[in-house]
């Protein structure tokens, strides 16, 4: 594996994309504040709810299948 950052005059951390020598302050991740995320407990059953939902439809299209066919 080649280092691509080799012929620069400084070698910035590879960060995409990198027009050429990246300052460290401009490699700073941006702030999040808790409230962007919604909370663990908060959102724990929603995926499962949604798997259940979408097993139910899958069922309800297959019988419909089913007897379509017979």
């Amino acid at each position: 594996m080649t280092n691509r950052y080799i012929d620069r005059p400084c070698v910035p951390v590879p960060i995409y994309p990198n027009p050429g020598c990246s300052r460290p302050e401009d490699l700073k991740l941006p702030t999040v504040k808790s409230g962007d995320f919604p909370s663990k407990t908060e959102n724990k059953n929603s995926g499962i709810v949604d798997i259940q939902k979408i097993m139910g439809k899958l069922k309800s299209i297959q019988e419909t299948l089913t007897a379509t066919a017979a």
